[in-house]
């Protein structure tokens, strides 16, 4: 975690980063999934993000869709926290930042959602209260697999039909417009 840097503010906002706990299966589940594309958002390339992605598959710890918490031995976990430290956390710390510099009021009423897609990026991130009265936690973030034929505004349409097909959400912003759903 980058120390310093969090909670990230959204004018009255404070929002903490994932939690520790949640951090390794996020990273395998998100970050080292094939079909989310995270090395065209992050500075790790492709056969870097794969070769690790490969360890933790060789281990018998599957990334992608598959991936389930579960404990993992010490190398692995060091290997995750560095990953998430490294690639996965900047990414939706920039997120964060892109709806912050556009500006865009953020006040969900609890216990709900917020979700927030960043176009420029393609990323999905998720903010909830992870208990009444607790700071609000990014609870994840992701690369919607959304069809090729839906572009810019469309992308971000189509991504909020599907969130709220999937979920109750309080409230769904894009980064396109600083507009809040």
């Amino acid at each position: 975690m980058s120390e310093g840097l969090w909670p990230f503010r959204f004018g009255a906002l404070a929002v903490d980063p994932m939690p520790a706990w949640s951090r390794a299966v996020h990273v395998r589940k998100h970050l080292l999934a094939r079909t989310e594309a995270w090395w065209e958002i992050t500075v790790a390339d492709r056969p870097t993000l794969l070769a690790h992605a490969a360890a933790f598959e060789a281990a018998g710890f599957p990334c992608g869709g598959a991936a389930r918490p579960e404990r993992l031995p010490p190398a692995l976990e060091a290997r995750a926290r560095d990953l998430n430290d490294g690639h996965y956390e900047p990414v939706y710390r920039l997120a964060l930042e892109h709806f912050a510099e556009r500006r865009v009021e953020v006040e969900p009423q609890p216990p709900s959602d917020f979700i927030l897609f960043d176009h420029a990026q393609g990323l999905v991130v998720v903010v909830s209260e992870a208990r009444p009265g607790r700071p609000w936690v990014v609870k994840t973030a992701y690369r919607p697999d959304i069809p090729s034929g839906a572009g810019g505004r469309g992308r971000a349409r189509a991504l909020v039909r599907k969130q709220r097909r999937a979920a109750s959400v309080g409230m769904m912003c894009d980064s396109t417009t600083g507009g809040v759903r």
